[in-house]
């Protein structure tokens, strides 16, 4: 399958669908697969040159995905012609492929639509389609913010922080932590959010959720840096299920993520649990070579 996938000739000869699904597929499995030789790479983006404007809008979203996983590098007329057919069908994109587009295009690619297309995608995924947005969606339409350090435009800020606070109650713990996290690091931070009492009502639910398992290793890490952001304390009882979480992964953290656990407590004037406390001084004894000033 993979000497076939990697046959320089033959995305030429794939309809556009088989095209897109290579790519794609092989974006997931990146990892297992290793970098695409420049070969491929250059044929498949020379076949989807020629096939972008027949793509769905389903196919566009997925596209982006994997030129962004393979790191490969879409010409200028390939992404003329892309945005053109995105202008052209946008009327017609279903919410969450358009979230997947903006998500990849905006957030992971650090690209920035022209201006008048910009304004049709904001009004319609943050005003039109929000309601429709599920919470997979809404986090990243907010990480695309975040991450590109593009500001969300102030005339939406009302509409957004309305549906963050109706969706809190529901969210799951990984949905959770990508919200607020991302919110702390927006450019310009929503207001209309901070506001109220967001934080006081997000730690009252993730201090609840039982599948605190499926976060990021990462996210557990940043999300105290969050409390730091916001020069806030986090709760007691949030903490006891964080720290208890942290003895079971502490074995798969990775050293920047230890020190950052220990860092951030410290700054937060918390006292770190003994069995904790006695998990990130094995942890730094055993990376003590790779500690740097």
């Amino acid at each position: 399958l993979k000497s076939t996938l990697l046959d320089a000739d033959s995305p030429n000869m794939w309809d556009p669908s088989a095209l897109v699904t290579s790519i794609s597929s092989l974006g997931y499995m990146a990892k297992q697969c290793g970098p695409l030789p420049d070969a491929y790479k250059a044929a498949w983006l020379k076949a989807a040159h020629y096939w972008v404007s027949w793509f769905s809008q389903y196919e566009l979203s997925a596209c982006l995905h994997g030129i962004r996983m393979l790191n490969m590098e879409l010409s200028p007329d390939m992404e003329t012609k892309m945005l053109d057919k995105i202008g052209s069908v946008l009327g017609t994109f279903p919410t969450g492929d358009l979230a997947f587009l903006h998500c990849n295009y905006v957030g992971r690619l650090r690209r920035r639509f022209p201006p008048a297309l910009e304004e049709r995608i904001h009004d319609r995924l943050l005003r039109t389609s929000l309601p429709e947005l599920n919470d997979m969606e809404l986090a990243s339409v907010i990480f695309a913010f975040s991450a590109s350090g593009q500001r969300m435009p102030e005339k939406y800020h009302s509409l957004v922080a309305k549906r963050l606070h109706g969706r809190l109650d529901f969210m799951n713990a990984k949905h959770l932590c990508i919200v607020l996290l991302r919110l702390a690091l927006m450019k310009e931070p929503i207001m209309d959010v901070w506001n109220g009492n967001f934080l006081q009502r997000w730690c009252y639910n993730m201090s609840r959720r039982t599948d605190i398992q499926y976060v990021l290793r990462s996210s557990l890490c940043r999300i105290l840096h969050t409390f730091r952001v916001f020069r806030a304390l986090p709760p007691t009882d949030l903490l006891r299920v964080w720290m208890r979480h942290m003895r079971i992964v502490f074995n798969r953290l990775n050293l920047n993520q230890v020190v950052a656990i220990l860092g951030t407590m410290g700054y937060l004037r918390r006292k770190v649990p003994g069995k904790v406390l006695m998990e990130i001084r094995l942890s730094l004894a055993q990376h003590q070579s790779q500690l740097t000033l």
